[in-house]
């Protein structure tokens, strides 16, 4: 411990203070640096046989082949440190190229996410044709890596294709819907309608019918009057020409109503007509159209 103290207070530069563990560490292992160091200078120094041969009466019997062992151990200890050393070159040159491949791997990793990514956010118009580029590209891909990204940008291709087929469809059948209930709708409407021109038909028909039975009670009445003509005139002095050109206006009057009453019944006729001809049509295309498909 002494010694190991001695020797820290011996370095030129400061240390911080170590505990006794680590001045025993740090002595044993200066010792077999210093002993190493010994060894090979002697193994050098063996290696000259002029030398061991000048040094051989001075040294003990006993040492010579201990020395002699020492030298062949240390060189097996240093081909096994030169062997380690190859090795451990050998395994940082396989890790460097490993690292480098990795880095490679993860570049085209992120290319084909980038490229993956644009494709998903830009998606062409023309997707069959995206769609036979990139199947073409799956079959000539020469690596697993390609063929992965080409077939994942494929069937994302594929799943917004039917994504935006289903997207129309859906459009196509709400527009078909709302046409048929506008149609349904409007056919409720006409119906309507047609009870109310119906009914006003009704009543014109039957207003013409009363007009009829009393233009000709007017008519049958017309020859009594005539023959009232002949009668003695009334205390107010009525002239019987008067009366006469009375009665033809009061005739030629209804003579015009009725020949407008006519030509109404005609046109509401008409016009009846024409809408259950449109009802007709409406109810034709709302039983037997397109859009029974939807209902």
């Amino acid at each position: 411990m002494k010694f190991a103290h001695l020797l820290v207070s011996l370095t030129p530069f400061p240390l911080v203070p170590l505990s006794s563990s680590l001045l025993v560490y740090f002595t044993t292992h200066l010792l077999v640096c210093l002993y190493t160091c010994l060894l090979i200078s002697l193994t050098s120094c063996l290696h000259d046989s002029c030398l061991l041969d000048y040094l051989s009466p001075y040294l003990p019997l006993s040492l010579t082949p201990c020395l002699l062992d020492s030298s062949a151990l240390l060189e097996e200890v240093l081909a096994a440190q030169q062997g380690r050393g190859r090795a451990v070159m050998s395994r940082l040159l396989l890790a460097n190229k490993e690292r480098d491949e990795a880095f490679i791997r993860a570049r085209q990793v992120q290319l084909a996410a980038e490229h993956l990514d644009v494709s998903l956010e830009d998606p062409d118009e023309d997707t069959a044709e995206d769609m036979d580029q990139l199947l073409c590209c799956v079959c000539d891909a020469d690596s697993v890596q390609k063929v992965q990204r080409f077939g994942s940008v494929l069937v994302q291709h594929l799943r917004l294709a039917r994504q935006r087929r289903n997207e129309i469809t859906t459009q196509e059948m709400m527009a078909v819907m709302k046409e048929r209930d506008s149609a349904i709708a409007k056919c409720k409407q006409l119906e309507q309608d047609v009870m109310e021109e119906r009914k006003e038909h009704a009543r014109e028909t039957e207003l013409l019918r009363r007009k009829d039975i009393d233009v000709e009670l007017q008519v049958l009445q017309a020859p009594r009057s005539f023959q009232d003509l002949h009668a003695p005139l009334p205390s107010d002095g009525g002239s019987p020409l008067a009366l006469v050109q009375q009665l033809s206006n009061e005739k030629e009057n209804m003579g015009a109503e009725l020949q407008r009453c006519r030509e109404a019944e005609r046109e509401a006729s008409e016009k009846v007509l024409k809408l259950e001809r449109l009802v007709e049509v409406l109810r034709k295309k709302v039983g037997t159209g397109s859009l029974r498909a939807v209902m």
